[in-house]
């Protein structure tokens, strides 16, 4: 498959018209993106990073004030594991902040550009940008930015809505600034949705990992903004300034190779079958009722969309499912020995 039909099998992804093979292709691809994703910098990333790094560091200085970081509280049930990851977001969230002029709002932002490409026919359009980076723009969307990235940043600038599929660079961050937002990633795909008519915005995740966040000017840790990976997505509205992270409507295979899942289950154990689940989509759910944690379950979840695959377990277990947010949690009785 050349990369013009890839492109093809893409648009037809983002549709919803691709058959069963189709999105096998598309899941396999998804899949080694995130392989990428997971290996280690070359020595010469590695030294530019560092270099990066220290050269913020110096250029920063810190206000002395002190900043106290509260999750919710739902986040307790989870113990010292999420803890972590909070720890480890903000790490990464600081380091972001420290590492873009624009993220501090020491620059302003001008759409000052030399290029603005607007897609006026009923098909998607493809743009291939000079650092090799596809974006699949919508009728009636317009891309606009510098005709040579700078040395710091690839930025560019979109109304309506788009697919990105980013050549990574862990030197040269990518951003789209749409509204009120932007979205920043080293290498990843995404899509950018906008709705028209009350200008609000949604950044869903296929491959990578994507930070979000408000354009406004104010203090690096008084910014809201949320790091997306695989199968999450967040809701920007206009009217109240919010950022709420969900989970996409179609979550695709991510923690195994798709064309051969295991996921037969006989008189299994609830959680092993959740535990499968949450290999493969790389979502969090949880159990809600340790009660549930009795329950068995045979079943062949093979060839079956997520939503579907809960349901028919949950209905098998007499439960229900509900997602909150990025989270998605079984509850009902339970079973007895």
């Amino acid at each position: 498959m050349n990369q013009t039909d890839f492109n093809k099998l893409l648009e037809k992804y983002l549709d919803g018209s691709c058959s069963p093979d189709e999105e096998i292709q598309v899941s396999e691809w998804a899949e080694k993106q995130n392989q990428k994703e997971m290996t280690e910098l070359t020595d010469i990333e590695k030294h530019e990073t560092e270099k990066r790094i220290w050269s913020n560091i110096k250029s920063n200085t810190f206000t002395g004030k002190h900043v106290l970081l509260r999750a919710p509280q739902y986040f307790r049930l989870f113990g010292y594991g999420i803890a972590a990851s909070v720890a480890l977001f903000a790490l990464l969230f600081w380091y972001q902040q420290s590492s873009s002029k624009s993220f501090l709002g020491t620059e302003q932002l001008v759409n000052k550009t030399d290029v603005e490409i607007k897609n006026t026919s009923d098909k998607k359009q493809d743009v291939h940008l000079e650092d090799g980076s596809l974006v699949i723009l919508e009728p009636q969307s317009t891309l606009s930015y510098h005709g040579h990235f700078g040395d710091k940043v690839r930025r560019v600038y979109l109304q309506g809505t788009a697919f990105f599929n980013i050549k990574r660079d862990s030197t040269k961050p990518f951003l789209v600034h749409i509204n009120n937002i932007t979205t920043e990633v080293l290498g990843t795909s995404f899509k950018i949705t906008t709705n028209e008519k009350n200008k609000d915005v949604e950044v869903a995740v296929l491959t990578g990992k994507v930070l979000v966040y408000e354009n406004q000017k104010s203090e690096a840790h008084n910014k809201r903004s949320v790091l997306l990976t695989p199968n999450q997505k967040v809701r920007y509205t206009q009217s109240d300034a919010q950022l709420t992270p969900e989970i996409v409507e179609s979550p695709v295979l991510i923690g195994t190779k798709p064309a051969k899942p295991d996921l037969i289950f006989e008189d299994a154990p609830l959680t092993q079958v959740i535990d499968s689940l949450k290999r493969m989509y790389n979502l969090e759910i949880i159990i809600a009722n340790n009660d549930l944690k009795k329950c068995l379950l045979t079943a062949d979840l093979n060839d079956l969309t997520m939503p579907t695959q809960l349901d028919l377990v949950c209905k098998s277990i007499n439960a229900h499912y509900e997602t909150r947010g990025i989270y998605i949690f079984i509850e009902g009785k339970g079973c007895v020995d």
